[in-house]
C-alpha cells in the first residue's frame, strides 16, 4: 500500500540479512508479476516514494535511525526479540503513534529477564502464541513447510528431554520458562549480586574507581572476548577482588586495535585473559610479541580442575569455567561476586543448562546451543567465564589443606599462569601419603 513503511532489525547483522531478509527476498522474487520495479537489494525493497520497507541490525549506533522513519503507516518489526536491547522496546512509544502503525515483536520464549517477555505481560501488546503442535509440519506429519519443526523431531525432544523441561517448554510449547531457580546459575544468586554492587558503588558506579585504586595489581585481571569476523561484539571485562566491573563492547575489531587496549590495562595494573580460539590467538600472539603476559583462554580444551569440593571433574575448560561463575555467585559465600548490573549478562547465565557425560564429567550446555537459545552469542557470559578461570583461585576449599605430592604438581601445573609459593590465596602442606 502506498505511503508505507516497513523497518526490521534483529541483534545481529547475520541475523537481519541471512535470516529474516533472506525470507523476504525469496518470497518477494518469486512472485508472479513481480511486486516491485526496482531491483530487490539484500536489506532494502523500493517500491516508491515513502513505500518500501529496510532491514538493520538493533545495536546502539542505530537507535536513531530506527526512530527515524515517518509515513502514514508504519511497520516496525523486531525479530528475535529476546536479544534486541532494551531501547529499541522503549523507542515504541516515540515512533509507533499515528493510528495505523504497528509494532511487532517475534522471538522465541526464553525466562523472565527479557523485554520480550514483559511484552507478553503487557496489556499494550497482543500475544500469540505458536507452538510446534500448532505447525503444519507437525500436524500433518508430514513436511509441508521445509524447515519448520516435524513430528519426529518433537518426539526426539520428548524423549531426550522430558516434558517437564526447560526446553521442552520453551523449544516446543513455546511458554516462557519463569522457574529460573533451575540450570546451572538460579536467577536470584545473579539478582542479589547485582544489589550488591549496587549497594557498594551506586547504580553508576561512582564507588568503583575509589575501591579499585585501593586493590593490589595481584587481584586485577581484564579479560576480553573476541567476536569472529564482525559477528556478535568483542567484549572487554575486569575483575577486581570479588568486583566485576561494568562490561564494555570493545568496536574496533583489528586485531592490533585488540591487542592494544589489553596492553593499556596491564600497564593499569590488570593482567590480561583472552579467548585464543580463532581471531582471539592473533590478539594474543601481538601482545606477547610486544612484550606483555598475556594469558590465552581455550574453552574446548581438556582440563584436569576439579570443583572446590574436590569431587567434580569437567568435560572441558568452559564446563570447569562456568562452574567457577556459579560457585562464585553462591550467596553463602563468604565474599560473593559482586556483578555490575547488566541485562545481557543475566540472560547469558539464566537457563543454562548441565548434565554428566562420560566418567561422570560436567558437561556445560555447548556454546552452539546457547546461541541457538539465545539467537547471539553470549559474550558477556563467556568474559565472565573468563573472569572466574583467569583470578587466581585455587580449587582447595580451605586455607591450609593437606594433600599428596601428585595433587599439588597436578594443581601446581593447572594454575602455572598464577601460581606462587606466598600466594596468600594458596596455602598447602604437602603430605607423604
Amino acid at each position: 500500500m502506498p505511503d508505507s513503511i516497513c523497518v526490521t532489525t534483529a541483534p545481529t547483522e547475520n541475523q537481519v540479512a541471512n535470516i529474516l531478509w533472506r525470507d523476504i527476498r525469496s518470497i518477494a522474487s518469486n512472485c508472479r508479476p513481480p511486486l516491485y520495479d526496482n531491483p530487490i537489494l539484500t536489506t532494502k525493497i523500493d517500491a516508491g516514494e515513502k513505500w518500501y520497507a529496510v532491514g538493520f541490525t538493533a545495536n546502539e549506533s542505530n537507535v536513531e535511525a530506527f526512530q527515524g522513519f515517518h509515513s502514514r503507516r508504519t511497520l516496525y518489526i523486531i525479530d528475535e526479540g529476546n536479544g534486541v536491547n532494551k531501547t529499541f522496546f522503549d523507542a515504541r512509544h516515540k515512533i509507533a503513534h499515528n493510528p495505523d502503525d504497528r509494532f511487532l515483536v517475534i522471538g522465541n520464549p526464553r525466562g523472565p529477564e527479557s523485554e520480550f517477555y514483559r511484552c507478553f505481560q503487557s496489556s499494550a501488546f497482543n500475544q500469540i502464541t505458536i507452538s510446534a503442535f500448532d505447525t503444519p509440519n507437525v500436524q500433518q506429519d508430514r513436511i509441508v513447510i521445509p524447515g519448520l519443526i516435524t513430528l519426529d523431531t518433537v518426539n526426539k525432544w520428548r524423549e531426550e528431554w522430558g516434558e517437564e523441561s526447560m526446553e521442552w517448554k520453551t523449544r516446543v510449547l513455546a511458554e516462557f520458562w519463569e522457574d529460573s531457580s533451575a540450570g546451572l546459575i538460579p536467577m536470584s544468586w545473579i539478582d542479589q549480586s547485582f544489589a550488591r554492587y549496587v549497594q557498594r558503588f551506586g547504580r553508576n558506579s561512582e564507588g568503583f574507581d575509589e575501591f579499585e585504586s585501593g586493590i593490589d595489581s595481584r587481584y586485577k585481571l581484564h579479560a576480553t572476548d573476541v567476536s569472529t569476523e564482525g559477528r556478535d561484539e568483542t567484549i572487554c571485562g575486569r575483575r577486581v577482588a570479588n568486583v566485576i566491573s561494568r562490561m564494555e563492547p570493545f568496536h574496533d575489531s583489528s586485531t592490533t586495535a585488540i591487542a592494544h587496549h589489553v596492553e593499556v590495562q596491564y600497564n593499569r595494573g590488570y593482567k590480561g585473559i583472552v579467548d585464543a580460539i580463532g581471531v582471539g590467538s592473533g590478539v594474543v600472539s601481538t601482545a606477547r610479541d610486544d612484550g606483555y603476559a598475556c594469558r590465552a583462554y581455550k574453552g574446548s580444551e581438556a582440563t584436569e580442575m576439579r570443583d572446590k569440593t574436590g569431587q567434580n571433574t569437567f568435560a572441558n575448560t568452559r564446563s570447569y569455567a562456568y562452574w567457577l561463575i556459579r560457585e562464585a555467585l553462591d550467596p553463602r559465600n563468604s565474599e560473593p561476586l559482586d556483578m555490575c548490573p547488566d541485562p545481557k549478562l543475566k540472560e547469558d547465565l539464566v537457563g543454562l543448562s548441565y548434565r554428566e557425560v562420560a566418567h561422570g564429567k560436567i558437561q556445560i550446555e555447548t556454546k552452539a546451543d546457547v546461541v541457538k537459545r539465545l539467537g547471539r552469542s553470549p559474550d558477556r557470559g563467556d568474559t565472565l567465564a573468563m573472569l572466574c578461570y583467569g583470578y587466581p583461585r585455587f580449587v582447595i576449599p580451605e586455607p591450609v589443606v593437606d594433600v599428596s605430592p601428585n595433587d599439588y604438581g597436578r594443581i601446581k601445573k593447572a594454575n602455572k599462569d598464577n601460581f606462587a609459593e606466598n600466594n596468600p590465596l594458596l596455602r598447602f602442606y604437602v603430605s607423604n601419603n
